[in-house]
């Protein structure tokens, strides 16, 4: 993959167009800001002290299954991302009172939350980023209701793990910051860094292990970064993610992004379906071996042919085994017992089925004018009755 043209740079970061489509190339700086950028400085070796530990952080939440920018880590500095339309929508989660929180309602700093509390920012460095509420979101048409339910159901997710992650390296995540953007299908997605840059921590002793080292002039942050990086290395990350200074082809990452969350949807509605499916294959199946059984039970009908003046007994019985066999030298036999009423039997051995035929012989008239006046009745007859079925039997009839 090849690195194009610069498309944004931020207070951290530089974003760069690719020559794959929907991807865009992060490179983290190694500049430092307080403020909301009234202070600045840049600090060597922060861009890629961050740019490993939120690389190392978002592995985790995807293998999670939360839908994220993040594809993969390129370099120490740098990154791969989806690109996404960002919403102009800071989030914060706070589990402890410190911060501007403590400030805005004069309250001191520690006390553990009873539940979290979600905040929401708009992001906009010309007005310091205001304290903003859902009836705020939707009158600027920020995000749909839809969409802020999702932000915020996401955002406790989130809680939880990065809670459990940084919990694996001694640190208590006091409060943190999201930014979402949408996807190409137009799904809520998270992006931007998780790092000390955005989250507040402190160690069992209550030591600051985040940005506000520099924020309030408490030390150098680079340590204490560093710090940080080394024991996720150690205590979270398997060695699959640890990046090797080798160079990777352009075929090593997929030309389609994936999003893990909604793989787990997917999974669902594939699981769901696959019981439909069966359920309804069982039903088949039943009404199959009913029908079967039907089939094969003996049943008799009887029924007469105008035309040839005779009555016709059909039994249906189970077919022999050997029919199939011989069906080829299949032939019909009949006798018939002549000037009397003769009962014709035939069998076909190809469809196992008996025909019983009792024919009676024409009575003779000497008047031809009756013949003539007893086919047209006939002949009438047949055309006003709707026709049955005609039974093609062949007989041999002697005087």
């Amino acid at each position: 993959m090849e690195k194009k043209a610069l498309r944004y740079e931020g207070k951290a970061k530089k974003l760069y167009e690719t020559d794959e489509e929907g991807t865009l190339w992060v490179e983290y700086l190694d500049q430092a800001t307080a403020l909301n950028g009234a202070r600045k400085e840049e600090i060597p070796g922060k861009g890629a002290l961050n740019n490993q530990i939120s690389s190392i952080i978002y592995e985790k939440l995807n293998e999670a299954g939360i839908s994220t920018h993040f594809i993969r880590q390129v370099s120490d500095t740098e990154q791969l991302n989806r690109d996404i339309t960002m919403i102009p929508m800071e989030v914060v989660l706070r589990n402890v009172v410190a911060g501007s929180f403590a400030k805005r309602f004069g309250l001191e700093e520690g006390a553990e939350l009873k539940e979290p509390i979600i905040e929401f920012y708009y992001k906009s460095d010309a007005l310091d980023d205001p304290f903003i509420n859902e009836d705020h979101i939707a009158y600027l048409g920020l995000v749909n209701t839809f969409e802020l339910m999702s932000i915020k159901n996401e955002t406790r997710k989130i809680n939880t793990l990065l809670k459990g992650l940084w919990q694996q390296i001694g640190l208590t995540l006091v409060d943190f910051k999201l930014e979402f953007g949408k996807n190409n299908l137009g799904l809520v997605t998270l992006a931007d860094e998780i790092t000390p840059d955005t989250c507040r921590l402190w160690d069992k002793d209550g030591k600051h292990m985040d940005k506000d080292v520099f924020r309030r002039d408490l030390g150098d942050i680079i340590p204490v970064y560093e710090t940080i990086l080394k024991d996720l290395k150690e205590k979270v990350v398997p060695k699959r993610f640890v990046v090797e200074e080798t160079p990777q082809s352009s075929s090593a990452h997929p030309s389609a992004p994936d999003f893990p969350g909604l793989s787990n949807i997917f999974t669902g509605l594939q699981d769901e379906l696959s019981a439909i499916v069966n359920s309804a294959f069982a039903g088949l199946s039943a009404n199959a071996l009913s029908a079967t059984s039907a089939t094969d039970t003996p049943t008799s009908t009887s029924g007469e042919d105008d035309g040839l003046g005779q009555s016709v007994k059909v039994t249906n019985t189970k077919p022999h085994p050997s029919s199939a066999a011989t069906a080829s030298s299949s032939t019909s036999k009949t006798t018939t017992t002549a000037n009397a009423a003769s009962d014709v039997k035939t069998e076909d051995e190809t469809l196992g089925q008996s025909v019983k035929v009792t024919t009676s012989k024409p009575k003779t008239t000497s008047s031809a004018a009756t013949k003539s006046a007893a086919t047209k009745a006939t002949t009438a007859a047949k055309s006003a009755a709707p026709r049955k079925p005609r039974v093609n039997v062949k007989t041999k009839t002697t005087e």
